[in-house]
């Protein structure tokens, strides 16, 4: 085989997921270094698995398509040293191919030797007798074998066959490999993936490569149980963070004073970080500073190491009402239950299934209503009701912070104490095109009728606001048809004094048939760098053309 395409590569990543997966016990019965958590193959099998959601039920029509997708679900789902060492080869690795159809052995063999590169740069302190070993010398046998061979596959399997030898040498690197008589378990694990390469490209024929179970027969599990022993820095941590605010050089400096087996990846604008710790709370800290955390894991591996249940699991599931106008991706993703026609009850026993607490988060017109079904439950306690004060975009932006405080792993009351502090900080505006429908939102009074009715009359739009989940007069006029612009210069305004500190603002839009005011107002919202975290159409029963924006400060805590 001359050439490998799109097709050729979804095979292998799909098939190397397989293979992990079947043998990811014997892989961690080996797994002594860099502590004896005996997980590295589940950790593998789990990236693998990322990968494999991503690429399997879709077409491609380059090897950049898929290379993408391959890195998005690695770098989503990676844990544990070899997942994120993987992840690093990949991030070299991949991009080599460009947006090419197919590309020849040459161009293979620069991948793996840019994949091996990159990912010892994500190793705080590369040592020898490790998986860098399996791939450096993967990577050496293709070069040393290019110039006289074309055939992918079988300068592949000579590369597979140096790597076993640099795999078995391993356990003479390393002295705990050597007392535990294994060889190193990450290194196992990527000559796997280089094994299913092979499978997939079908040589005819292959010669037989020695299997992973061989290597297993010959280094028994319990000899490496046996060097289970108290262990410093018990505690992984594996975050993804979003548009870090920090060098992975920064990053690096600081965690490596607050634990070990550091490793960093970056793809984009995205960051996985890996690292051992007994710092718990300081490392969560830093994280929380050095971007926006898209998800973390704890895990004890002390308590992993003799079989008890090791994974801090904060279980927080969202109810919230229809007027909060969230977008079904977001639903979806993280499994909010949205309460209609106050079925609180039977919402409340639904998610409680899959969560061990739950967090509702209402307007002022459901919250009795929410507080009183929850005092019938059985267990009461494991409800939490939060009233926003504001609807629609204002209410959004509640909950998305509530996303972010639970993918935090903030426990329950941390979650409550930090929204009641944001609630104070959501400022929501209202352009109502027409007034027949406003006291179908909220209470009005009369007298705001007639303000609102004399400024209409002189060719004036008056804008409206939520305070503690009242509409209020704004005090602005808008002696303009410009909505959009108008709304704009107010956010301008009223988030000044943040932007000059450094602090960027959160923005939801929600709009009643006015996409394209609302598609004007998130393009000029770009001059002040406002995050917009969506556009929506509301559900509130507004009259054509009313708009609805809410800002916040991101991590005004």
């Amino acid at each position: 085989m001359d050439y490998l395409t799109q097709r050729e590569l979804k095979k292998m990543m799909l098939f190397s997921w397989e293979r992990v997966e079947k043998e990811k016990q014997e892989i961690n019965k080996i797994n002594v270094f860099p502590v004896p958590d005996q997980d590295t193959g589940t950790n593998l099998a789990y990236t693998l698995l990322g990968i494999k959601q991503q690429i399997e039920n879709r077409d491609f029509n380059n090897l950049g398509e898929i290379s993408e997708a391959i890195l998005d679900g690695a770098m989503i789902a990676a844990q544990g040293n070899a997942g994120i060492i993987y992840t690093g080869f990949l991030a070299g690795f991949l991009p080599v191919f460009g947006n090419e159809k197919s590309i020849n052995a040459h161009k293979l063999t620069q991948a793996f030797k840019q994949g091996f590169e990159r990912a010892e740069k994500s190793i705080q302190n590369p040592k020898e007798g490790t998986i860098l070993d399996v791939m450096k010398a993967t990577a050496q046998s293709l070069e040393k074998q290019v110039e006289n061979e074309k055939d992918i596959a079988v300068i592949l399997e000579k590369a597979a066959g140096e790597a076993h030898q640099a795999l078995l040498e391993t356990q003479e690197k390393l002295e705990i490999l050597k007392k535990a008589n294994v060889v190193d378990a990450g290194g196992l694990g990527f000559l796997i993936i280089l094994e299913s390469f092979l499978e997939v490209l079908e040589v005819e024929g292959e010669k037989d490569i020695k299997t992973i179970r061989e290597l297993g027969k010959e280094k028994p599990s319990e000899k490496a149980k046996r060097f289970i022993q108290t262990i410093s820095n018990r505690y992984e941590i594996v975050a993804l963070i979003k548009n870090p605010k920090f060098s992975e050089k920064e990053i690096k400096d600081k965690l490596s004073k607050l634990g070990n087996s550091l490793d960093i990846v970056t793809v984009k604008n995205k960051m996985k970080i890996h690292i051992h710790t007994d710092l718990i709370d300081e490392v969560k800290e830093f994280i929380r500073q050095a971007g926006r955390i898209e998800n973390m894991r704890i895990e004890d591996m002390a308590k992993e190491a003799v079989g008890e249940d090791s994974l801090k699991d904060v279980s927080i599931g969202i109810i919230t009402d229809q007027t909060a106008d969230l977008t079904a991706k977001i639903i979806e993703r993280y499994k909010i239950k949205i309460v209609r026609s106050q079925n609180f009850l039977e919402v409340y026993k639904e998610q409680l299934k899959s969560f061990k607490k739950v967090l509702i988060i209402t307007d002022s017109s459901d919250y009795n209503q929410a507080m009183e079904v929850r005092s019938k439950l059985e267990d009461p306690s494991k409800i939490y009701v939060l009233n926003s004060f504001n609807i629609s975009s204002g209410q959004a932006l509640l909950i998305l912070r509530a996303i972010e405080l639970i993918k935090e792993q903030r426990e329950i009351q941390e979650v409550i104490k930090e929204l009641n502090k944001t609630i104070s900080h959501i400022h929501t505006y209202l352009f109502l095109s027409k007034l027949e429908k406003i006291k179908k939102i909220s209470k009005i009074s009369y007298s705001q009728v007639r303000w609102a009715k004399r400024l209409q009359r002189i060719g004036a739009q008056p804008l409206f606001g939520i305070k503690r989940g009242k509409i209020i007069k704004n005090g602005i006029h808008l002696m303009t048809k410009d909505v959009s612009n108008a709304i704009f210069r107010e956010i301008k305004l009223r988030s000044r004094k943040y932007r000059k500190q450094g602090r960027k603002i959160r923005i939801v839009i929600t709009h009643c048939e006015n996409l394209e005011e609302a598609k004007k107002l998130k393009n000029k919202l770009k001059e002040i760098q406002a995050e917009v975290s969506f556009t929506n159409s509301s559900s509130l029963d507004m009259d054509s053309g009313s708009l609805i924006v809410s800002w916040t400060v991101i991590n005004n805590h």
